[in-house]
């Protein structure tokens, strides 16, 4: 009987183990979304850009460099990427969680 009773103590061990780490995933999951901080993978081109717009160059110098290193892409191209990857409204919340995050210094 003692077996019996150890075994679902087990069962109900390992019950409360799978809730709890169910719990702590749903909570890190909804305080991630609450911070909004999201772990962007930025190109290059997209962290060069950040750089300019936190030194404040100004939109010509910024569009300069990228004709540079990719005829093909624009200014608003890219940063309409950085906004999206970042998770951003406007230009300058992009770049305070650029900063946030340690991809650019301040």
């Amino acid at each position: 009987m003692k077996e019996v009773s150890d075994s679902i103590l087990d069962i109900e061990e390992i019950d409360k183990k799978k809730i709890i780490e169910k719990i702590i995933a749903t909570v890190s999951m909804v305080e991630c979304k609450r911070r909004n901080m999201p772990d962007p993978q930025l190109t290059e081109l997209e962290l060069g850009v950040l750089k300019g717009i936190s030194e404040g160059r100004n939109l010509d110098e910024i569009q300069s460099a990228i004709k540079l290193n990719n005829p093909n892409d624009s200014y608003h191209r890219v940063v309409h990427r950085l906004m999206k990857k970042l998770d951003s409204f406007t230009l300058a919340h992009a770049v305070y969680k650029a900063v946030k995050l340690d991809l650019v210094k301040a």
